[in-house]
């Protein structure tokens, strides 16, 4: 009897410390990929870097920053809606379609 008590508190701790574990790292993710209707949010939960397929933001502080950011050393400038401006223009001639 006291064996099974043992076993399913060790089966409900690590299920916790697995869950606490991918939050941590889901929340300090660097990279995180979104449609577009998300990207026009306001506020987000986590920092970062939003990409649709199109344009890029970065987010510190839950908003989207703008102006002129340094981020991990490199300088980046974005729109006053948070978009970055690239310093070079993307072809989307032979983009392929998701068909």
């Amino acid at each position: 009897m006291m064996q099974k008590k043992r076993a399913r508190l060790l089966a409900v701790v690590t299920a916790v410390a697995l869950g606490v574990l991918l939050i941590a790292t889901q929340f300090d993710q660097q990279v995180h990929y979104v449609n577009p209707g998300t990207r026009n949010h306001h506020f987000f939960w986590r920092r970062g870097w939003y990409y649709d397929g199109t344009d890029w933001v970065y987010v510190r502080g839950g908003r989207k920053v703008t102006g002129s950011q340094k981020i991990n050393g490199v300088q980046y400038h974005f729109r006053a809606d948070g978009r970055q401006i690239l310093p070079y223009r993307v072809s989307r001639q032979y983009e392929l379609t998701s068909s």
